[in-house]
């Protein structure tokens, strides 16, 4: 959940109308994201330091807030090799400290004499546990202003649903879908059928509708706005309170978040968990409808529908362990392994077209792919 003043969005009459991320803040967060490259193999408190001040460019205040916010959720870090453990390290030295009256600094001295070290290696021991110490690494995929201006555009929408009383959702195709995901992360949710017009009308409760734990329910609420890109139509529209009044806010298909999620499966088996971001000014009116329609490769889709053709990819893979939505999906332990597969693809002029993430299961398959 996003805090409030993070959120950038304005009031039309009874309407809230977010401020989404466009072309125009790409400058902006291409210099955010080398401010971030430059602090690589540094501690994460410089960097956490470093932006909380102005960037030496243009940007939107609030915007910059929560694109930093975005950020940190990307970020890799890797701990400090600790020439001490450092719980080991503070006790020894603590308690030492206790017993004499001698100045910190021949304390710290005699204390890494006794334990073999530089009394600098004692020190830089002590706090090495804490996150701000942790070495900021390198992404394990390269992240563009185009790909981070979606994410940041998501979290807005998610952080307004934070707000709401009732969340009401015109939807056809995928309508089961959408309702099971919502049921699997608890959401309050009831399903009516529309006659004639075919679709249905998912009503949920939104986090200020309850007495506790709405931190929690609005992230899982949250959850619910990039399973609405597999839909083939859809509209949104939100009861929220902001700023002590009652707004509503909507979404439509078509609108600027364009971020696929989807389920691929291996005969009865679920195989992998995907997640697309792409940009919306290129791939407007991409619905899971246009997509199941087409029969042959989604690139094909994209050069054919869009006009947008792929030249080449980035890949890098790693295994991780399966957090509790990826392991309902997939049908594992939480913590089970999966092979996770970060992929940027480019079009003409290196311009970065296409962002994926795919989570895969793969105790019996193994992964194979051939770009060309």
């Amino acid at each position: 959940m996003s805090p409030d003043d993070s959120l950038s969005y304005s009031v039309t009459g009874p309407l809230v109308v977010p401020q989404f991320l466009g072309t125009q803040d790409h400058p902006w967060l291409r210099v955010l994201l080398e401010e971030r490259d430059r602090f690589v193999g540094r501690p994460q408190r410089e960097l956490d330091a470093r932006l909380r001040e102005p960037l030496p460019c243009a940007s939107p205040p609030v915007k910059l807030k929560l694109a930093v916010r975005v950020l940190a959720k990307l970020q890799r870090s890797r701990r400090i090799g600790a020439a001490v453990p450092p719980r080991k390290a503070r006790e020894v030295l603590f308690q030492a400290a206790a017993r004499d009256a001698a100045p910190p600094s021949v304390v710290l001295a005699r204390v890494a004499a006794e334990l073999g070290v530089a009394p600098r290696e004692l020190e830089e021991s002590l706090f090495a546990d804490l996150p701000g110490e942790k070495l900021l690494a390198p992404s394990a995929s390269p992240v563009s202003p185009e790909d981070l201006a979606l994410r940041i555009n998501l979290a807005l929408v998610q952080g307004l649903l934070c707000h709401a009383m009732r969340v009401k959702i015109d939807v056809e195709g995928q309508t089961r879908g959408l309702v099971r995901h919502a049921r699997l992360r608890g959401l309050i949710c009831t399903v009516t059928e529309r006659s004639g017009a075919g679709g249905a009308t998912v009503t949920l409760s939104g986090p200020l509708a309850l007495f506790r734990n709405t931190r929690l329910y609005g992230r899982a609420l949250g959850e619910v706005v990039p399973m609405l890109a597999w839909c083939a139509r859809f509209h949104l529209r939100a009861e929220c309170v902001l700023e002590g009044r009652r707004l509503t806010l909507e979404l439509r298909t078509g609108d600027a978040v364009v971020y696929l999620r989807r389920l691929l499966s291996f005969g009865a088996d679920p195989i992998v968990v995907e997640e697309i971001w792409l940009p919306g000014g290129l791939f407007k009116g991409l619905t899971a409808e246009r997509l199941a329609e087409y029969k042959g490769p989604l690139y094909g889709l994209f050069e054919t529908e869009f006009g947008t053709r792929m030249i080449r990819a980035d890949e890098h893979l790693r295994a991780v362990s399966a957090e509790r939505g990826a392991a309902e999906l997939l049908g594992v332990a939480v913590g089970a392994p999966l092979l996770l597969v970060e992929r940027v693809s480019y079009s003409y002029g290196e311009r970065p077209v296409e962002v994926r993430r795919g989570l895969y299961e793969t105790t019996h398959y193994h992964y194979r792919n051939t770009l060309t």
